[in-house]
C-alpha cells in the first residue's frame, strides 16, 4: 500500500465493523442469559407443575376411593330401606289382621255378654257347668309288651381312701 490512507480507511472499516460484531456479540449474551434465565424459570414452573399434577392425581384417587365409598354406603342404605318397607308392609298385614282378629273377639264377647243377661236363672241359684263325654270318644287299646329277662344290679363295692396332706 506504499503508505497510502486507503489502507487505513480498510482498518477503519474492519475496526468499525469489529466494533458492531463486538455490540451484536453482547447483545446476543445478553439475548442468551435471558433466554436462559427463561428457561430456569420454566424448568422451575414445569417442576411446580409436575408437582401440583402429581398431587391432583393423589386427590383425585382418594376421590374416586371416596366416591367408591360413598357408592357403596348408598348401595347399602337403599338395601336397609328396601327391607324396611318389606317389614313395614308386613307389619301392617299383620297390624290388619290383629284388627279383624280383634273385632271377631269383641263381637264374641258382645254376643256372650248378651247370651247371659238373657239367661234367666233364679235369684239366689248358682249354676255349675257339667261335663257330657261324647258318645263317640274312643277307647284306648293297651299296647302289647314282651316280657324282658330280670337283670343282676352290681352293688358297690368300697374303694381305698388315702388322706391328702
Amino acid at each position: 500500500n506504499d503508505g497510502s490512507l486507503a489502507f487505513s480507511r480498510t482498518d477503519a472499516q474492519i475496526q468499525q465493523e469489529l466494533a458492531g460484531a463486538q455490540a451484536a456479540q453482547g447483545d446476543l449474551a445478553a439475548q442468551v442469559a435471558q433466554l436462559g434465565n427463561a428457561v430456569s424459570i420454566l424448568a422451575t414452573r414445569s417442576g411446580d407443575l409436575v408437582l401440583q399434577q402429581q398431587q391432583s392425581s393423589g386427590d383425585i384417587a382418594t376421590a374416586q376411593a371416596d366416591l367408591a365409598t360413598v357408592a357403596h354406603i348408598v348401595a347399602t342404605t337403599q338395601a336397609d330401606i328396601t327391607n324396611l318397607s318389606e317389614t313395614t308392609t308386613q307389619l301392617d298385614q299383620e297390624i290388619d289382621a290383629i284388627t279383624v282378629a280383634a273385632e271377631t273377639f269383641n263381637t264374641f264377647l258382645a254376643r256372650l255378654r248378651d247370651l247371659l243377661l238373657t239367661l234367666d236363672v233364679p235369684a239366689g241359684e248358682t249354676v255349675t257347668p257339667t261335663a257330657v263325654p261324647a258318645s263317640d270318644t274312643p277307647t284306648p287299646a293297651p299296647t302289647p309288651t314282651t316280657a324282658l329277662p330280670a337283670t343282676r344290679t352290681p352293688r358297690p363295692t368300697a374303694t381305698a381312701f388315702a388322706p391328702s396332706g
